[in-house]
This record gives structure tokens, C-alpha cells and sequence, in this order.
């Protein structure tokens, strides 16, 4: 891998371990108010935790104003921020809380549209848990549970995260 520019870059947020200290969806809920998710109209509905890994969760997003596009319809913008932000809540919930996750890969492809006044469901299931990244597939629906998009989700995680930008 060739790099130009290596940086170490060290996440210092204060409210890290405040976010992994509870492992429920309404503590997740509560304490994301201020942030893109609510924002975005996120829900989360649920995880499906087996010990310490979350194997799927799932959130809803309204289509409105906020989310579609000119022509009433949801966002292809907006249905990948919304696979991102799930699958990074699922590696939150199953990091360490000195662990830092930040997505590295989103690649989604949109199969149909959902319209404005209907609300997305995400369920983001872990396909790979490794020892520095994630690998999530978020699968998007509408309200009659018809497939909008399916995605893919890489996510690196660690104490010290190692970022390469090439020009």
C-alpha cells in the first residue's frame, strides 16, 4: 500500500465509554439525541446480542424532508448514511469502550425506491467480526418490507486508529 500522507490519529471523546457502558437500544437511543442520528429521524428497534458481539440491529428513518430527494423519493445518500450509522452502532456495542470504530468502506446498491411518508427499516447483520474491522451487510426496507437497498459496511476499529489518504 502506498501512502503519501500516514497519519496516527487518537479519538479522544469523552463520551466513548459512555456509549458502550449500556448495552440497550433506548440507552443507545438516549444518548445519540444530539448527534446525526436523531437528526435523520433514526429509531433503533432492536440488537440481537449473544454474549459480548451483536449479531444484527435494526433501526427505522422516515422518508420526509430530511431524507428524499427532489422527486419524493428517499435519498441514495440518505439510505447509505442511515447503513453506515447502524452498523456502526452494532461495533459500538461490541467494542471495548476504549476502542474507537470509524467506517472505512460504504457500498451500496439501490434495488427499488421507497417514497416520501413511508418509513425505512435497516437490519445490519455482522458477516465478519476480525481483529481491526467489521464487515456489516445492512439491508434496507420499506414499511411493506419490500427491498430499497442493500449495502455493505466496512468498519476499522482499535485504540489508535491508522488512516491513509492517497493522493
Amino acid at each position: 500500500l502506498s501512502c503519501t500522507l500516514l497519519l496516527i490519529v487518537y479519538y479522544l471523546y469523552p463520551y466513548r465509554n459512555h456509549l458502550t457502558s449500556s448495552k440497550s437500544a433506548l440507552s443507545l437511543y438516549e444518548q445519540l439525541a444530539y448527534t446525526y442520528c436523531n437528526y435523520i429521524g433514526l429509531r433503533i428497534l432492536q440488537t440481537n446480542n449473544h454474549s459480548v458481539i451483536v449479531h444484527s440491529i435494526e433501526a427505522t428513518m422516515p422518508v420526509d424532508h430530511r431524507t428524499r430527494q427532489p422527486f419524493g423519493i428517499l435519498h441514495g445518500g440518505a439510505t447509505l448514511a442511515l447503513a453506515e450509522t447502524v452498523a456502526g452502532l452494532g461495533s459500538i456495542i461490541t467494542c471495548q469502550p476504549d476502542e474507537i470504530i470509524v467506517g472505512m468502506q460504504v457500498s451500496g446498491n439501490h434495488i427499488s425506491s421507497a417514497h416520501e411518508g413511508d418509513t425505512v427499516r435497516a437490519v445490519a447483520t455482522i458477516v465478519h467480526k476480525g481483529r481491526s474491522s467489521h464487515v456489516w451487510n445492512v439491508d434496507v426496507f420499506t414499511s411493506t418490507n419490500k427491498l430499497v437497498s442493500s449495502v455493505r459496511v466496512v468498519s476499522e476499529y482499535g485504540e489508535t486508529v491508522f488512516m491513509c489518504f492517497l493522493l
